[in-house]
């Protein structure tokens, strides 16, 4: 258990090297400048960058930005800045980043191997059990 603001007590099941894995599954992009930390809410603050090219010409930096639950895993917020689509993503592409590639009876084998208790099959994503909370 953990103490935040307004002396609000959650359980943190999540740490920082699982929150960069649910990022990178998500976006399945090579990351750069990965920096995550507790926010006095209560949820992990993530940012990071990744390569792009705006109108296909100037080589830029693409901030990233989101906001993960410590508790569930869950992906609160993930934004980029706005002229982000027009930019080419040309960060290298991560193949099998999410369990979600592996054979489905090795998902839940995956998936505890990462830390988390189970392989969702509705949202498609690692996550941990939380009955009891």
């Amino acid at each position: 258990m953990v103490f935040f603001k307004n002396n609000e007590t959650k359980e943190v099941k999540l740490l920082p090297d699982q929150v960069r894995e649910k990022i990178k599954e998500k976006l399945a992009k090579q990351l750069e400048n990965e920096n995550v930390s507790l926010n006095d809410n209560g949820e992990y603050d993530y940012k990071a960058e990744k390569t792009a090219r705006l109108f296909f010409i100037i080589p830029v930096r693409v901030v990233i930005q989101a906001q993960v639950d410590p508790t569930t895993g869950e992906i609160i917020k993930l934004k980029t800045k706005w002229w982000a689509f027009l930019a080419r993503d040309t960060s290298q592409q991560i193949v099998g980043a999410s369990c979600g590639t592996v054979s489905p009876d090795s998902r839940n084998g995956c998936c505890s191997n990462k830390g988390y208790d189970y392989w969702n099959v509705t949202n498609t994503d690692c996550e941990f059990n939380v009955s009891g909370s």
